[in-house]
């Protein structure tokens, strides 16, 4: 009955998705393709379970409200990194953008920057957009993007405060 649900209520797919190895297979066959990665993003909906978790517990208040806690910190890591490296796929495609901390540089430095340099730079400007800060977008994929993340970044930060507030009340 219990296994029939779990299959029946979608959980089983996600799980059964994101649990097969395929950096490995795609070793063992020898393809290097990136874009069997994006399947690995299947993995985020099984984090998402861990709110079920909490809210679930049988356990103190106190203790809720600091997982809560890290809960709404990890969810603000996850959208930064997410944004980032959206922004960087998107931005490295088509080479036009120039981060505005480079703006009084002569040679642009983020393509041919190290990895960590890139990333380090897509994570800044996630935060930006996360508190609805311009990034300077400047092809129609990128303020696309922007926009998108603009908005998302608002509705993320004002669930952040709202969520806060109510920690902060029940202590």
């Amino acid at each position: 009955k219990i296994a029939l649900f779990y299959v029946i209520k979608g959980s089983f797919i996600v799980d059964l998705i994101s649990s097969i190895p395929i950096d490995l297979f795609l070793e063992i066959i020898g393809k290097k393709d990136s874009s069997w990665g994006l399947v690995q993003l299947f993995k985020l909906f099984r984090v998402l379970r861990v709110f079920k978790i909490i809210r679930h517990m049988r356990t103190r208040e106190e203790v809720k409200l600091a997982l809560k806690l890290i809960q709404l910190l990890s969810l603000i890591l996850l959208y930064c990194h997410l944004v980032a490296c959206i922004w960087h796929v998107i931005v490295s495609s088509e080479k036009k953008w120039i981060p505005p901390t480079n703006g009084l540089e002569t040679e642009d430095l983020y393509y041919e920057g190290s990895l960590t340099y890139q990333y380090s730079m897509a994570i800044y400007h996630a935060v930006f957009l996360m508190n609805g800060i311009e990034i300077v977008p400047q092809t129609l994929k990128e303020f696309i993007f922007s926009s998108f993340a603009l908005l998302l970044g608002a509705i993320l930060t004002s669930i952040l405060y709202g969520e806060m507030a109510v920690i902060t009340a029940n202590l």
